[in-house]
């Protein structure tokens, strides 16, 4: 059975809006690229080392792996119930480690060990804050423009 909903127009090229204004644009797009490829190479090599690495399964390098897998996702195209999963594992890495702490006899270690989880935690913040104002904002926009885009008039023979 064949699908009903069949098009007749034929997309033959694509604008990325935001680059129709440079002069050029193909230089642009590639250095966009550019940077999405090392960001995409630079956490699989983050990912790799501290997987392959025995001595590094430790919550931090954990974090630092979580913060990888984020990036990559990130800069692929954002998936918030991807990232809504992340933040829970970071979440629930963070109450093993409270759990831990408070069970240390020493005072001064479980000082010491807490001091080093807040700056984690800061490090952590300040990574998936800008993400999800991000995405917040991004949401914000689409159905703003969504609505416009209903209230005109627009044919797609522009």
């Amino acid at each position: 059975m064949e699908p009903n909903n069949r098009t007749t127009h034929t997309v033959t090229e694509f604008l990325i809006t935001g680059l129709d204004e440079v002069q050029h644009p193909k230089v642009v797009g590639l250095a966009i690229l550019l940077v999405l490829f090392l960001i995409l190479i630079g956490s699989i090599t983050n990912i790799c080392v501290i997987a392959f690495n025995k001595p590094l399964h430790t919550p931090m390098y954990f974090f630092i792996c979580s913060l990888a897998v984020v990036d990559i996702v990130y800069t692929s195209g954002i998936s918030v119930t991807m990232l809504n999963v992340l933040l829970a594992l970071i979440i629930i890495s963070y109450i093993k480690i409270v759990y831990v702490v408070i069970q240390m006899s020493s005072s001064k270690d479980r000082r010491k060990t807490f001091n080093t989880c807040v700056s984690h935690m800061i490090v952590v913040a300040c990574f998936f804050i800008p993400k999800v104002l991000i995405i917040l904002v991004t949401r914000e926009i689409r159905g703003r423009l969504k609505y416009i885009f209903k209230r005109s008039d627009i044919s797609p023979n522009m």
